[in-house]
């Protein structure tokens, strides 16, 4: 069996050129400073999980394996954070297999020590508030589709990563902005639903989306009339109806809006008829009929 390389950090981009695997000793000190130095866009690290490695390693009952730390071509680690993290708590030099030059899309295809999420290929990517995004973009892909089905719960990385492209990012991060501002109190519904709802409002009329959720927030129209105040109940709402209550709040949210932006009232009976809704209706904007 080959001896393993002792690798200093300086040498350690020449590696990540070489598109190879190679045998290496890892020191605290080594795993302390890929950590900080070569760890950018990586998926959230797993204190609880390093540190139960970190006891195996002191208690002799950590095992060496040939699954391979991922590395980019550019040196910045795809996955093996958790390794090293325990190899740091531990204080003791460990043994791994390292992979160099792995092209950056490559995450999207590991499935290595745990279950990847689309935050996960948003982190990597380097995607602002990666989770929240994540989120966010699951909501307007529902919208966009406009039906009960669980795609959003089942959306691949890739296919997450390529419709995140077809978006505006300036709208994702202003939705999110606006939402926070506007509502902190969530009326039954999280932030990123809401945020995405803003994003699909917003690409409609900018100026209305917000002045909506304002009036939805303070519980009063001035002009249409919405019962906004009974949005703030819609988890009681929403009960007993034969669909999910997180479908069932967007076809309520997006019904109220197709209302408001055309300057007509959103009542009671309108309330009720949104409940039976089985499709989220297409978001309009002021110009349409």
């Amino acid at each position: 069996m080959s001896e393993a390389l002792k690798v200093h950090p300086k040498e350690w981009d020449k590696y990540a050129q070489t598109e190879d695997v190679y045998k290496i000793l890892v020191t605290p000190e080594l795993a302390s400073w890929i950590l900080e130095f070569r760890n950018y866009h990586n998926v959230t690290l797993e204190n609880y999980l390093a540190k139960k490695y970190a006891a195996a390693m002191v208690e002799g009952e950590w095992y060496p394996t040939k699954t391979p730390i991922q590395v980019r071509s550019d040196g910045h680690l795809i996955d093996g954070q958790t390794r090293l993290k325990a190899v740091e708590i531990s204080d003791m030099p460990r043994v791994f297999y390292f992979m160099f030059g792995v092209p950056n899309e490559a995450f999207l295809g590991l499935d290595i020590g745990r279950k990847r999420f689309v935050k996960h290929a948003f982190q990597i990517k380097g995607i602002p508030h990666a989770k929240d995004m994540a989120r966010i973009v699951r909501t307007i892909d529902l919208i966009r589709k406009r039906t009960e089905s669980a795609r959003h719960e089942s959306m691949l990385m890739k296919e997450a990563l390529e419709f995140y492209a077809t978006l505006s990012p300036q709208l994702l991060e202003q939705s999110l902005r606006d939402i926070l501002s506007i509502m902190p109190n969530k009326y039954c519904i999280d932030k990123c639903t809401l945020a995405g709802l803003y994003y699909c409002f917003a690409e409609k009329s900018p100026l209305q989306a917000r002045v909506f959720f304002e009036v939805w927030a303070t519980g009063s129209s001035p002009r249409a009339g919405a019962p906004f105040l009974l949005f703030q109940r819609l988890g009681a709402a929403v009960q007993g109806n034969g669909h999910s209550p997180s479908h069932q709040r967007l076809v309520i949210v997006v019904s109220a809006w197709n209302q408001f932006v055309l300057g007509r009232k959103f009542g009671l009976t309108d309330l009720t008829a949104a409940l039976g809704r089985a499709e989220i209706p297409i978001v309009k904007g002021p110009y349409d009929i």
